[in-house]
C-alpha cells in the first residue's frame, strides 16, 4: 500500500521569506536545511543582516519615543490596578508552566534597562 500526499507551503511576507522544513513528520529524521542545493547562503545572510538592522531601529524608536502619561481616576484607576494584578499573575503562572513568549523577571529587567518596558 502506498499513501501519497501533497503539502503546499504558503509563502508569507509576500514571498520575501522562505521557511525550510527540516522534516515533514515528527518521527522522520531531520536534515540540515542550511546545506540544501537550492538554498542561497548569501541571501540568507542578507536577510538576517536586514532583520537585525530593522530590529535595532525598532528598539531605538521604542527607547526614544515620547511617553504620554495617562491620568486615571476613581473607578478607571481601580480597574487598571486590578487588570495589572491579573496580568502579573498570569505571567507568573505561564512562566511556571514554561510557556513560550513569557519573559522571565531577568528578561523584563533587561527590557526596562533598554527602554522597552516601563
Amino acid at each position: 500500500r502506498l499513501l501519497q500526499g501533497t503539502v503546499i507551503k504558503e509563502h508569507f511576507l509576500h514571498h520575501m521569506v522562505k521557511h525550510w522544513w527540516s522534516h515533514a513528520f515528527i518521527a522522520e529524521e531531520e536534515i540540515n536545511v542550511v546545506h540544501l542545493k537550492h538554498r542561497d547562503p548569501a541571501q540568507t545572510q542578507n536577510f538576517l543582516s536586514a532583520w537585525d538592522q530593522a530590529h535595532e531601529e525598532f528598539r531605538h524608536r521604542v527607547r526614544t519615543r515620547e511617553k504620554i502619561p495617562i491620568e486615571l481616576e476613581g473607578e478607571e484607576y481601580e480597574k487598571a490596578k486590578e487588570y495589572q494584578k491579573l496580568v502579573i499573575a498570569r505571567k507568573k503562572e505561564a512562566r511556571q508552566w514554561g510557556l513560550p513568549g513569557v519573559h522571565t523577571e531577568k528578561e523584563e529587567e533587561e527590557m526596562r534597562k533598554n527602554g522597552l518596558r516601563e
